[in-house]
């Protein structure tokens, strides 16, 4: 909340500086409030204070969740009871949480570093781990130890369950130190890190590492590969996750076979995304990740991959294996009865009800059914096979995508079904009018939409492409 009312040009807000209590005042209050002696109570108000920075509206709020769940309780018979371990893995709240992402400012250049480069790894990082990049850098060699333990002091990492591990002390901490990264460095930070791992975890490697270190070599090559193709940076989440598959190799499927799935998974985006990959190897772990697969869910990613892939050499083979798809789905598509002669009746019943019964595109719900955001990933792909064919089919499969859109809510797809919606309108049934309303409403939905939306060229091709003349003069954005 607070970096979005600064962010917030027509919001004049003050910061007012409030300071927190010390440790001492703070055992004071604490021994005074529960009636025990200041030597009892001093690791209970330590550990509140680590988790609150002894700021007074947080320490009644986490006080108040730990009686209500019981980790700070009293008898009649014991007094006051707790159990300072069980505190400290509480989770901070988001206020909390926010507050404390303002002291990544007070940390040292190293011990910023250290935190930006756990967050590119992770949630969690291994103290075994942290050694394999202690010279990411090359003659630029950061203490990585000793700028976590500073970090560690300031509240912002904690360590989970274990104390060779480290974890953000919440998710919102995480983000912002990620967030601190300037975007010219994230990719280039990326590779040295991907270099520094996949080299030190290598010479690891060929010594002869016990299962659980394997797992957890690759568990972090994994995480860091979705990290970058988050960047994006498709190089470096390739080499990433053939990292993580030499660690486990073929056993791994008999012992870890989530980790695996994910990993192949992970590895076939990647692949798919990196420009010159081997298309080869791509095709072999798809193959690989339908094989160990047990439901669509667990291969929807890589057949969707596989249907972009077969669309180079036969599109009309792409549109088969979406069709297939959606009878999996549960949403078929059966255009049987539809004819090039009939389409503009269907066209103009969509047409009407859409402004009929969408006032304000913004209002609309969100699509959260699994089934229904996969078939409309697969529709959108279908629209832009037809289009290419030039099939009277695409209107079709438009027609499909509004209606789930205004029945189930909208998705990233929905954007790109409005869109294609108000071309059609205009030139197959002559109303530019309409058309142009539409078009607007799928402009106000792209542009509401927080995240940044894959279906922007489509949306854009869709109201300006260079057929679009007509529509554009009419249209005063």
């Amino acid at each position: 909340m607070m970096n979005e009312l600064n962010s917030t040009q027509s919001v004049e807000a003050t910061t007012v500086a409030v300071g927190g209590f010390d440790s001492d005042t703070l055992n004071k209050i604490v021994s005074k409030s529960l009636c025990l002696p200041l030597r009892r109570t001093r690791l209970l108000s330590e550990t509140i204070l680590h988790k609150t920075d002894g700021i007074v509206i947080h320490i009644i709020e986490l006080i108040g969740r730990l009686t209500m769940e019981k980790i700070l309780c009293h008898s009649l018979i014991k007094g006051w009871e707790w159990g300072s371990e069980v505190i400290e893995s509480c989770p901070i709240s988001d206020t909390v949480a926010e507050l404390f992402s303002f002291k990544l400012k007070t940390l040292s250049k190293d011990a910023l570093v250290a935190m930006q480069v756990f967050s590119i790894i992770g949630t969690q990082i291994d103290k075994r781990i942290i050694g394999f990049l202690q010279d990411y850098d090359g003659d630029h060699d950061v203490d990585m130890s000793a700028a976590l333990k500073e970090a560690s002091d300031l509240g912002l990492i904690e360590t989970a369950g274990s104390p060779t591990v480290y974890k953000f002390a919440h998710d919102i901490i995480s983000q912002a130190t990620f967030d601190s990264i300037p975007k010219d460095n994230q990719s280039q930070l990326l590779q040295k890190l991907a270099a520094a791992l996949i080299k030190n975890a290598t010479a690891a490697n060929e010594i002869d590492l016990d299962l659980n270190d394997r797992v957890l070599y690759a568990t972090m090559n994994l995480k860091a590969g979705k990290k970058a193709l988050t960047i994006p940076d498709f190089h470096s989440a390739v080499r990433y996750t053939e990292s993580a598959i030499s660690f486990l190799g073929d056993n791994g499927w008999t012992s870890h076979r989530s980790l695996m799935l994910s990993i192949y998974q992970t590895s076939v985006v990647a692949l798919y995304s990196c420009s010159g990959s081997d298309r080869v190897l791509l095709n072999d772990r798809i193959n690989v990740v339908l094989n160990h697969s047990s439901s669509l869910d667990e291969e929807f990613e890589s057949r969707f991959v596989r249907v972009k892939l077969l669309s180079v050499t036969s599109i009309q083979t792409a549109i088969d294996e979406c069709l297939k798809l959606l009878e999996r789905l549960g949403e078929p598509i059966d255009s049987s009865h539809i004819n090039p002669s009939s389409i503009g009746a269907e066209i103009n019943r969509v047409r009407q009800l859409f402004l009929k019964e969408v006032r304000d595109i913004t209002s609309l719900p969100q699509m959260t059914e699994g089934s229904k955001l996969k078939a409309m990933k697969i529709l959108s792909r279908m629209s832009h096979y037809y289009h290419l064919q030039r099939s009277f089919k695409n209107a079709v499969v438009v027609i499909r995508m509004v209606e789930m859109s205004m029945t189930h809510g909208c998705c990233d797809e929905s954007t790109f079904a409005f869109a294609c919606l108000s071309a059609i309108v205009a030139y197959n049934l002559h109303d530019i009018d309409s058309g142009c309303v539409i078009a607007r409403m799928a402009l106000k939905l792209l542009k509401s939409q927080a995240k940044v939306n894959s279906m922007v060229p489509g949306v854009l091709g869709a109201i300006y492409g260079k057929e679009r003349r007509q529509m554009q003069s009419s249209m005063k954005l």
